[in-house]
C-alpha cells in the first residue's frame, strides 16, 4: 500500500522538506527506519517532551556487520520537520534498500521503573516512543538523558541489529526540551 505523506509508519522510503537530503555518514545513505507524525502521539506524551506538530524521522548506518567496530549503529540521525503540509516523498538513494513499509498503532504502556533491583515488572519488548528502556544495560546513557525512541530486532519491519536486539535513540533532557533532535545519539545491545 502507499502511505499518506507525513502518516506514521515503519520503513519505505521516509517523507521529507523538499530542501532536505536524504541523511548520509561519510558519503553512505543512511538507513531509513520509522517517522512519527506527533499528531498521532497526541495525549500520549503525559510528559509533554515531544512538540504537538509535526513529523520525526529516524535513520542509523547499519552499514558496519561487526559489532564490535565503535561505528556499529553509531551514526544515527533524527529530523523534525513542524510543518507536514511542506513534505515529499524522498527518492531512495541507488544502493539503499528500504525496509517494507508497516503501520503502527499506538498505545500507553504503564511501566515500572527498576530502583537498585527491587521493582522488577519487565514491559513487553518492543518499539517504543519515550518511556523506560526495555532492559538494563551496560551502554546506559547519563541520568541526564532520556529515551526518545527504541526500535527492536523484528521481522515485521524487517529491522536487525545482529546480536544485540534494542537500537535506542537517546537525548540529553536539555536538548530534548530545546527541540534539538539532531543532537540524539544511539546505543545498542540487549
Amino acid at each position: 500500500f502507499e502511505p499518506p505523506v507525513g502518516g506514521t509508519r515503519f520503513g519505505g522510503a521516509p517523507d521529507l522538506e523538499a530542501e532536505i537530503s536524504w541523511p548520509e555518514h561519510d558519503g553512505r545513505p543512511l538507513e531509513f527506519l520509522a517517522q512519527v507524525a506527533l499528531g498521532d502521539v497526541e495525549g500520549l506524551d503525559v510528559d509533554g517532551v515531544l512538540p504537538d506538530r509535526g513529523l520525526l524521522s529516524f535513520f542509523v548506518d547499519a552499514s558496519f556487520t561487526d559489532a564490535r567496530s565503535s561505528d556499529y549503529l553509531a551514526n544515527s540521525r533524527v529530523l523534525h520537520c513542524a510543518d507536514v503540509s511542506v513534505l515529499v516523498r524522498a527518492e531512495v538513494p541507488a544502493g539503499v534498500a528500504p525496509h517494507p513499509v508497516c503501520t503502527v498503532d499506538f498505545y500507553a504502556l504503564l511501566q515500572l521503573a527498576r530502583y537498585a533491583d527491587k521493582v522488577h515488572a519487565p514491559p513487553p519488548e518492543g518499539h517504543q516512543l519515550l518511556g523506560y528502556r526495555d532492559r538494563v544495560s551496560q551502554k546506559s546513557p547519563p541520568l541526564a538523558s532520556r529515551l526518545l525512541f527504541q526500535c527492536i530486532t523484528d521481522p515485521t519491519t524487517g529491522t536487525h541489529w545482529g546480536e544485540a536486539v534494542h537500537l535506542d535513540y537517546w537525548m540529553d533532557r536539555e536538548m530534548l526540551s530545546k527541540r534539538e533532535f539532531d543532537r540524539a545519539v544511539t546505543r545498542y545491545g540487549d
